[in-house]
């Protein structure tokens, strides 16, 4: 479908956007396409927001060592992180993809995955870390979306690398063929 011309036709419980192709419809779940996108850019290091001023983060003693840790793989998904003493650190930088979230929030989430994950090898963390912070920011179930905000979500989707799946292995989206719709006429 990405080579596709396609029109979005609305929301189902502004939550499954409908869009019509060629060869028929299309179904997408917006929040497992809006977290593909996202971990994709990512990962992909899509480019960061300052915080100004600088976000001050006091972790536990556990949670000072892990980012310590792990400084690196956290700045290379835009999250630029330093030391201020102690177990408090001061956030610099933050995902453009995610500048609209609430900043505490995502570090309760990096710090959620980097407790859970942080014996993993070192690109599957990165992954891990990328998708939780996708999961978090992106569009959620119940979301009302515009027509332009819709089709914006398709087009991004489109242009990922694997559009069918999300980084939790959902699906995002299925077809509904012009010959499966006969079918269910009974036309065929």
């Amino acid at each position: 479908w990405p080579d596709q011309q396609i029109e979005t036709l609305g929301q189902v419980r502004n939550t499954y956007i409908v869009a019509r192709t060629f060869g028929g419809l299309i179904i997408v779940d917006q929040h497992a396409a809006h977290e593909a996108i996202l971990t994709e850019r990512l990962l992909a290091g899509g480019g960061t927001s300052a915080l100004a001023p600088p976000f001050r983060l006091e972790a536990t003693l556990q949670e000072a060592e892990l980012l310590t840790t792990h400084l690196r793989p956290l700045a290379s998904l835009g999250l630029e992180l330093d030391s201020f003493g102690g177990t408090s650190f001061l956030l610099r930088t933050i995902p453009a993809d995610l500048a609209e979230g609430e900043v505490g929030e995502l570090m309760n989430q990096v710090l959620s995955e980097l407790s859970a994950s942080h014996k993993l090898d070192p690109e599957v963390l990165r992954e891990k870390l990328a998708s939780r912070a996708a999961c978090w920011a992106a569009i959620k179930a119940g979301d009302l979306l515009s027509r332009d905000q819709q089709q914006a979500l398709l087009a991004d989707l489109s242009g990922t690398w694997s559009p069918s799946v999300c980084p939790h292995g959902r699906p995002t989206l299925f077809a509904l063929t012009v010959e499966e719709i006969e079918q269910r006429f009974l036309r065929r």
